[in-house]
């Protein structure tokens, strides 16, 4: 086996394994931040549609980090096939960024939760800033090592960048 830059080669499929099911247990996470009322809290039906309805922020808090954990996961498959295989420091890039991944469910229980407190804001927006600069770092670290890469446009590249960082966008000022 090839030695790339950081060791032997591996290849993708380790890593596309592992990040689907975290993806996938990351988004289903989120759903459980929604609360279910009690028996309790319901006498009638007009107590159910007024719970309802007074959990806009949390679903609007749902939505918006379900897709946005999904465009991550959409731009990490697009990395991930213009490898022809990976190394250690791609897998330590990819394993943090799975990290972060897990911690949305987190900040967005608290977005929804602690609405009226900005640090719940800020730290669900520092979050995604954080996959974000992670999945830029990612982009450059491959597409500056040979040994991983399939020939790929840098063209393309950038194109995808910037729509990370307009996704980073829409998630900030989606709660204003």
């Amino acid at each position: 086996m090839n030695r790339g830059i950081s060791g032997p080669e591996i290849h993708v499929n380790r890593i596309e394994a592992l990040t689907d099911g975290v993806f996938a247990i990351a988004m289903t996470i989120l759903v459980l931040s929604l609360e279910v009322p009690t028996r309790a809290q319901i006498a009638d039906q007009s107590d159910l549609v007024k719970f309802v309805f007074g959990k806009n922020y949390e679903f609007l808090s749902y939505f918006i980090s379900f897709f946005v954990i999904g465009s991550i996961w959409i731009s990490t498959i697009r990395r991930t096939h213009i490898l022809k295989n990976t190394d250690y420091k791609h897998l330590w890039l990819s394993l943090l960024n799975l990290f972060f991944v897990t911690t949305v469910p987190f900040t967005t229980s608290l977005l929804g939760d602690y609405s009226e407190f900005e640090f719940a804001e800020i730290l669900f927006h520092f979050n995604i800033l954080v996959l974000e600069i992670i999945a830029f770092i990612q982009w450059e670290y491959l597409m500056r090592n040979r040994e991983t890469r399939i020939s790929f446009a840098r063209k393309f590249s950038r194109a995808l960048i910037w729509f990370t960082i307009e996704r980073f966008m829409f998630s900030k000022y989606s709660f204003h």
